[in-house]
This record gives structure tokens, C-alpha cells and sequence, in this order.
């Protein structure tokens, strides 16, 4: 296998085994959608970031945090700059289920930069076997 990180493509579910295999393609299983919805300046604060994670929640999954190395920040939302690697991948190859990264876009009508959606980063979707 190569890296989990050029495993997990955006979007693309994935399922651990429980011998810390991985298979790649995965029937009728779909990554959640994301929804974020920042304040009107286009920030992401608490609640924002709650309510984005009760929405997924709602969908049968769950965002993994803790792993972003961002200072003084341990939520679901990974920089862009940061990759599923070290420490992050021997836990995901240790703990089977489903996985799935997914982009974190903020809708163009929650910041006046311009009308696309502007990109908060990348999160991880945890779901058990089903």
C-alpha cells in the first residue's frame, strides 16, 4: 500500500480492517457533507464549528480532532498544509472503520472576498463498520 495519505483522496471512503489493512474501495458507503457556516466576516468560531460538527454528526459520522498541529488549536479543521501521516496514520491503521477526508469550505455568502467558496482547510470523517 502506499501511504495512507495518498490513500485518502478527498471525498473517497476508505475502510480499515481490523488487521490494519486497508480497502479502497468501498461500496454504497459516501462521505459526509460539510457544511460550514461562518460568522458574516467569513470567521469560524465555536458554534459555527459545533453546529458543523452536529450536521455531520446527523449523517451517521464523526470528525476526528486533536490531530491538527495548528497552535493553540485542537479541532476537526486540519490546515491545508497538513497531511494524514505519522502518529495520525498509525491511529487510523490501529482503529478499524471508515474513513474519509473531506474539504471544509466556507459558502461565499458568509465572506465578501468574492462569490466562491473559500477554503477553511480539510477534516477527517470516522464512522464504524456498518
Amino acid at each position: 500500500m502506499d501511504s495512507l495519505n495518498s490513500v485518502m483522496q478527498f471525498d473517497h471512503v476508505i475502510r480499515v480492517n481490523e488487521d490494519g489493512t486497508v480497502t479502497e474501495n468501498v461500496p454504497n458507503v459516501w462521505a459526509p457533507e460539510i457544511n460550514l457556516f461562518g460568522d458574516s466576516e467569513g470567521q469560524i468560531d465555536r458554534d459555527s464549528e459545533a453546529d458543523m460538527v452536529a450536521d455531520v454528526a446527523g449523517q451517521g459520522w464523526q470528525l476526528m480532532d486533536g490531530w491538527s498541529g495548528q497552535y493553540s488549536y485542537s479541532g476537526p479543521i486540519m490546515h491545508p498544509s497538513e497531511f494524514v501521516g505519522g502518529g495520525l496514520e498509525d491511529y487510523i491503521l490501529e482503529t478499524p472503520g471508515y474513513y474519509a477526508t473531506v474539504v471544509v469550505d466556507i459558502p461565499p455568502y458568509y465572506h465578501d472576498s468574492s462569490d466562491e467558496s473559500e477554503n477553511a482547510g480539510w477534516a477527517i470523517a470516522y464512522r464504524e463498520e456498518i
